[in-house]
């Protein structure tokens, strides 16, 4: 019985990796590849039921050239190791397979980290063993303590975008350092794991793609540079009484309220109507919210309106005041991995409230500021 694991690819799903069961057994004719990881894009309400946390994969089984064509064909990284389970486990092993691909119990509800096609083979070796790759691998522990969103910080760091859409909508549930046992929902990471139960690894094919990276990015300054640079941006030129740079300030400061509300309703959404465990209590909805959305309106009615001047004022200083509360508070009562998002908030926020209160009357209530 050998256990196949395969490095990330380019394609968004294929960022962590995949697992497979390779299993020989003359006498019951079986030379089949075990797969946990099959799902269908043409699938009824697919892009609903991905969003929404309620997406089914399915098992499945294949011979072993068909496996891997793919995944030679793009020369991803693949590690074979042959287990050292004894006959009857691998009976064991190959009934529990058999009965798993059968129509009434091939579907099965993923679950990004805690139950996919990595944990399904975890799982599946782990009862066949009688608890035996449990043993093993809970005497190991991970070189650098990480938790779920550094894993996928760490392997999807090579997609900007596609990394920092997850780290912004993972909760403080990704947050905890996982052990060995649970990073084992990485295929390599199973791997590296299950080596100690391997009596032989090999490589099939060359592959002159990267290793997997062992850390994850931190952020922190990146977004802490962009928000001090636009915040000191907005300030400067909400200052000078021109065209130019009134408009200028007034895009930087209407962009950030139209993202930082569809932030907003973004996290709200997948907190409220998903499955999704890792994004509940999203500790990001308290800088980043469907308020700002009001100030997006406000705005031009407080331009030529005095009496809108004040409620939009009020609710920019609200914005600003918990976005700072949340940085004060980070590491203490808040522990999720999000200060770059915070800090950002607090910068951007706080530069919004001093350019609304250009607006602000300070003389008469008829007096009109120019911005």
């Amino acid at each position: 019985m050998v256990l196949i694991s395969i490095g990330p690819g380019d394609a968004v799903y294929e960022k962590f990796g995949h697992n497979m069961l390779w299993i020989r057994d003359h006498e019951r004719k079986i030379d089949l590849c075990y797969n946990w990881g099959l799902f269908d894009f043409q699938q009824k309400h697919f892009v609903r039921n991905f969003v929404q946390g309620r997406l089914d994969y399915v098992m499945g089984a294949a011979d072993l050239k068909e496996s891997l064509d793919e995944y030679f064909q793009f020369k991803r990284h693949v590690v074979f190791q042959r287990l050292a389970l004894t006959s009857e486990q691998i009976d064991d092993l190959i009934n529990r397979c058999e009965t798993n691909r059968l129509p009434e119990n091939s579907r099965y509800r993923y679950d990004y980290f805690k139950d996919n096609c990595a944990t399904r083979i975890r799982d599946v070796i782990d009862a066949s063993s009688g608890g035996e790759l449990k043993r093993l691998i809970d005497q190991q522990t991970p070189a650098v303590p990480m938790s779920y969103r550094g894993h996928s910080m760490r392997l999807t760091q090579d997609d900007f975008f596609l990394s920092m859409g997850l780290d912004f909508i993972y909760g403080p549930y990704c947050d905890r350092p996982l052990s060995a046992w649970e990073e084992c929902f990485l295929p390599m990471r199973l791997s590296r794991y299950a080596e100690p139960l391997a009596m032989e690894t090999w490589n099939p094919w060359p592959s002159d793609r990267p290793a997997e990276p062992e850390t994850a990015p931190s952020r922190v300054l990146l977004l802490g540079i962009a928000g001090v640079f636009l915040a000191g941006l907005v300030v400067m030129l909400s200052q000078r009484r021109n065209k130019w740079a009134s408009m200028v300030s007034t895009a930087i400061v209407c962009g950030w309220w139209l993202i930082n509300g569809f932030g907003g309703v973004l996290l709200a959404y997948m907190w409220l109507f998903t499955d999704h465990i890792a994004t509940y209590e999203n500790q990001n909805m308290l800088s980043y919210t469907p308020l700002a959305w009001i100030a997006l309106v406000l705005l031009p009615l407080a331009r030529h309106r005095v009496r809108y001047r004040r409620p939009l004022l009020i609710l920019t200083g609200l914005m600003a005041c918990i976005s700072i509360a949340a940085l004060l508070l980070h590491g203490s009562v808040l522990r999720q991995g999000n200060l770059h998002f915070t800090i950002l908030a607090v910068c951007l926020h706080t530069a919004g409230f001093l350019f609304v209160r250009r607006l602000t009357p300070s003389a008469s209530v008829g007096e009109v500021s120019v911005v």
